[in-house]
């Protein structure tokens, strides 16, 4: 029996090839014995489950079992089922337990567990802990308890940032910077900026985050966001909701291979207005929104710039239009500072776009969009890693030049 698992073992019991006995007595031991933290979990949830159906929940001891669980236990996940089931099958005494937990559990799990529970939860004993647990967490991020809610979900998503889901005590506090006047950029040791209790700004510069939660959609005056060098494989759509949001840096974010929908629905919706005020007809403008976030900086009109093209720098990043308003050339020319690794396909947008020069980036493969311009004249590739040319440049008639 002892190499039964607790699934096993329940579906024994229920099919009564075990005694009821037995069965409690194996799941109580995994649970105080077991190495592996799945068996411990899935022992909890059996052994509550079996003894509610017979009733015999007050009967046993084991209420102190799950008890430990809930406020001791060295794993996050067994202390997040445990909460789980307390609420479920013990709410009647849980009110002790559940202020001890509030004030003692740094775990960002088990924490969005609780919140979970109280928002969904119409037992009178969770209500009465409700501000205790709002309070707690305003407290460690410093921010509205709706925007805190992004934090928890953050460290949930991308478990590697800490050990065990635990929140560092002073990682939010010292890496905050409050702005009660005019908006403030972070400073070398700081990486989101509060005023009012709302998060202004975003600094996620090589985080190596996976994911973006949504509820990031819950900050609602956020203005910048920085996610440059991390491991984002899309777009994270949920920003199209934050209205305010006028920065969005996706630079060397070397696993993301191309942009949705959703991306080019938020470069029109928050970017293209600067690039409108310039003369970018409002179809166009969207996609150098795009390159925008692909390279973290605003693209510059070239008549803007005067004979120094590099604007002081040593990267380029600028466009020229005709005298109807469409972009008819688009240079994206790197340094240290970022790299495209993909050329967006909704650059068919521009087209009357002559010519595209986009050297020494790291592009591997090239949009079959790019076959659609069919004003395309120069199209300037050098430095780069491409791969594959797809067979619609071929239908490219105008095509003089091609690096």
């Amino acid at each position: 029996m002892e190499n039964l698992s607790p699934y096993k073992l329940y579906i024994d019991y229920k099919d009564e090839r075990l005694d009821i006995s037995s069965v409690i007595n194996n799941l109580v031991s995994y649970i105080d014995n077991s190495d592996s933290i799945i068996i411990r979990v899935e022992s909890l949830k059996s052994l509550c489950r079996i003894l509610s159906e017979n009733e015999l929940l007050e009967k046993k001891n084991i209420f102190q079992i799950v008890e430990n669980c809930a406020a001791s236990d060295e794993s996050s996940q067994v202390r997040n089922v445990a909460v789980s089931l307390i609420v479920k099958y013990f709410s009647k005494r849980s009110e002790e337990l559940l202020r001890h937990i509030i004030h003692n559990e740094k775990s960002a799990i088990v924490l969005r567990n609780l919140i979970y529970i109280f928002e969904t939860s119409d037992k009178k004993i969770i209500n009465s802990l409700k501000n205790e647990l709002e309070y707690k967490i305003c407290d460690i991020f410093g921010v509205d308890f709706e925007e805190a809610k992004f934090f928890l979900d953050l460290h949930i998503s991308n478990p590697h940032l800490v050990k065990d889901n635990n929140i560092p005590e002073t990682f939010y506090k010292e890496g905050m910077l409050h702005s009660n006047d005019k908006f403030r950029r972070p400073s070398e040791f700081s990486w989101y900026v509060v005023r009012k209790g709302k998060i202004r700004l975003l600094n996620f510069h090589s985080w190596e985050l996976h994911r973006v939660p949504k509820s990031i959609k819950n900050l609602s005056r956020l203005n910048y966001l920085n996610l440059r060098n991390n491991k984002l494989r899309s777009f994270p759509k949920s920003i199209l909701s934050l209205m305010k949001l006028r920065k969005v840096n996706l630079a060397y974010n070397k696993v993301l291979k191309t942009f949705s929908k959703s991306a080019f629905k938020f470069a029109k919706q928050n970017l293209a207005q600067k690039y409108i005020n310039e003369g970018v007809l409002p179809e166009e403008a969207p996609v150098l929104g795009l390159f925008e976030m692909l390279t973290g900086y605003k693209l510059e009109n070239e008549k803007t710039l005067g004979p120094d093209l590099t604007n002081g720098h040593e990267s380029a990043k600028f466009f020229e239009l005709n005298q109807t308003g469409h972009v008819i050339k688009l240079t994206i020319i790197p340094y240290e500072d970022f790299s495209l690794t993909f050329i967006p396909r909704q650059i068919s947008r521009l087209t009357y776009l002559k010519e595209l020069k986009m050297i020494y980036n790291a592009i591997k493969y090239l949009p079959d969009t790019l076959g659609t311009l069919k004003h395309l004249r120069i199209l300037d590739l050098r430095g780069n890693n491409i791969r594959i040319i797809p067979n619609s440049v071929g239908n490219l008639k105008n095509l003089r030049i091609i690096k």
